[in-house]
């Protein structure tokens, strides 16, 4: 005996492989025709994903890719790599190594808080003593 697939099974079935059984899992195939024959709300989406299923099949095929196309897609196609060998390929090949990159981000880092630091105003009050040093200024 199997046991019983719950409704949201029986509508990820319906979404995933249309409303006949025959297409769904084989696994599930005999709980998902139990769960249509004892459930109408089910045979109901059931009979509607049919009609989809047949509006689907009604299309034509689409044309195969022509074979260089196909071949040149293969060629070109990368493994998956890593972070790290993605890092390093970026770090290589734009900053000319980790040996360059490395102590460039940490000089970038220092002189940035360095600047940012020194280059801000105390109070407010200083942008205001900086705007009555010229005399068209005078209504602040």
């Amino acid at each position: 005996m199997t046991t019983p697939l719950t409704h949201a099974r029986v509508h990820a079935l319906l979404d995933a492989y249309g409303g006949d059984p025959a297409r769904w899992p084989e696994a599930e195939r005999d709980a998902g025709r139990a769960a249509l024959a004892n459930d109408p709300a089910l045979r109901a989406l059931a009979d509607e994903a049919r009609v989809l299923d047949g509006w689907l099949d009604a299309l034509p095929a689409p044309p195969a890719p022509a074979p260089a196309l196909a071949a040149a897609v293969r060629a070109n196609a990368r493994a998956p790599r890593g972070l790290r060998a993605l890092l390093a390929e970026v770090a290589g090949g734009l900053f000319g190594g980790w040996r360059v990159a490395g102590p460039a981000l940490a000089m970038s880092l220092v002189l940035g808080i360095a600047l940012g630091s020194t280059l801000l105003p105390a109070e407010d009050a200083a942008l205001l003593e900086l705007a009555h040093l010229d005399d068209a200024y005078s209504e602040y």
